[in-house]
Parts: C-alpha cells; sequence; structure tokens
C-alpha cells in the first residue's frame, strides 16, 4: 500500500530572523521507501507562522524573541 508522510527535516534560522525550512515528501511502498523529494522555502520577520506545526512556530517564536 502507498503511503505519503510530509515532515520538515531541516530548519535553519538566521541572525536577522528569517527561517529556512525544507519540507520532505516521502513516498513508501510496505515501509519501502519508493521516493523522497524536497522543497525549501524561506520565511521572514513579517511572514506567517500559522501553516507551520507548533511545536515548530513555537521554537521559531522563541528563537526570534532573543534576538531582539
Amino acid at each position: 500500500m502507498l503511503e505519503k508522510e510530509l515532515k520538515y527535516t531541516e530548519i535553519n534560522l538566521t541572525e536577522n530572523g528569517d527561517v529556512s525550512l525544507r519540507l520532505t515528501t516521502i513516498i513508501t511502498d510496505s515501509g519501502s521507501i519508493i521516493s523522497r523529494s524536497h522543497h525549501r522555502e524561506v520565511r521572514g520577520l513579517d511572514d506567517s507562522l500559522d501553516d507551520l506545526p507548533s511545536h515548530i512556530s513555537g521554537s521559531i517564536v522563541t528563537y526570534r524573541a532573543g534576538l531582539s
């Protein structure tokens, strides 16, 4: 059975508050990986974090609070 899993596999935080996120899509068939692809995006200080999982957005907010 084919299954699709999306997860953030890399998060980079910069000194100016930008966040680089790598979202990985993994396709498996009966537990064996048959495809893996990556999508990278960058979010600035003014960009919304609402669509991110709460543990990721919480970490970003905490990091950014320490910059001020």
